[in-house]
C-alpha cells in the first residue's frame, strides 16, 4: 500500500512539473471548477480473500463540490461529497453482492491551461458492505481513497462539460470496530463527467 501511495505522489508531482511549462501569462484567466457531476470506476482487488476470490467492483457515485479558493486561481482547493453505490461484480456465488456510503474529499487542482487540469484527492466516508470473507468483518467499513485525475473540457451539443479520467488506490476496513479486519484494496480506474452549466 505505501508503495502504492508513492507512486501515486511521484506521478502527480512529475505531471504538474510537465505540464507547468505550458505557457501562460499573467493575464490569463483561470476558469471556475463545475460544482456537480458523476464518477464511475472500476476497482480491481491487488490481491485475492482468503476464499480465492476478488472484492472487484463497479462503484457509481455523484458529486457535489465546494471550492474554497478565490475564483481565477491557477490552484484551487476543494471538498468533493460523494454518495456511492457499487456492485461486487466477482462474487456472484454469494449472490448479490454490495457496497454503499457517502465519501468527502479534499482536493488540489492545478490548471495546466485553461481548459486543461489535473487533481489530487485524498477522502473518505462511512460505507456498508454485505460482502462475506474470512478477511473482513461483513457491515460498516470506511473508504479510503487517493485519486489523480485528468481533467479536459470540451464542448457537448454547444455545452461545456468537463471529462476526467482517473487513477487511484482505495482501501476497506473499519477502524478495528469489528473483527476480523484484513481490509480490502482495490486498485481504481475510472471516469467522471461534470457540467459547468
Amino acid at each position: 500500500m505505501q508503495s502504492t501511495l508513492l507512486s501515486l505522489a511521484i506521478l502527480c508531482l512529475a505531471s504538474i512539473q510537465l505540464f507547468a511549462q505550458a505557457p501562460a501569462s499573467d493575464s490569463t484567466v483561470w476558469p471556475s471548477l463545475p460544482k456537480e457531476g458523476y464518477f464511475t470506476h472500476i476497482g480491481l482487488s491487488d490481491r485475492p480473500m482468503p476464499e480465492g476470490t476478488n472484492y472487484d467492483l463497479v462503484l457509481l457515485s455523484a458529486i457535489h463540490r465546494w471550492v474554497l479558493t478565490k475564483p481565477g486561481k491557477r490552484w484551487v482547493t476543494h471538498i468533493d461529497v460523494q454518495p456511492q453505490f457499487g456492485w461486487v461484480h466477482s462474487l456472484t456465488e454469494q449472490g448479490f453482492v454490495f457496497e454503499f456510503g457517502l465519501n468527502v474529499g479534499l482536493s488540489e487542482t492545478f490548471f495546466l491551461q485553461p481548459n486543461r487540469y489535473l487533481t489530487f484527492t485524498m477522502g473518505s466516508g462511512p460505507h456498508f458492505t454485505n460482502v462475506t470473507t474470512t478477511r473482513q468483518a461483513q457491515g460498516y467499513i470506511f473508504s479510503d481513497n487517493w485519486l489523480l485525475s485528468y481533467t479536459e473540457t470540451v464542448e457537448w451539443f454547444d455545452r461545456p462539460l468537463d471529462l476526467s479520467l482517473i487513477l487511484g488506490f482505495r482501501h476497506i476496513s473499519n477502524a478495528g470496530l469489528n473483527s476480523p479486519n484484513g481490509g480490502l484494496n482495490d486498485y481504481i480506474f475510472g471516469f467522471a463527467v461534470m457540467s459547468r452549466q
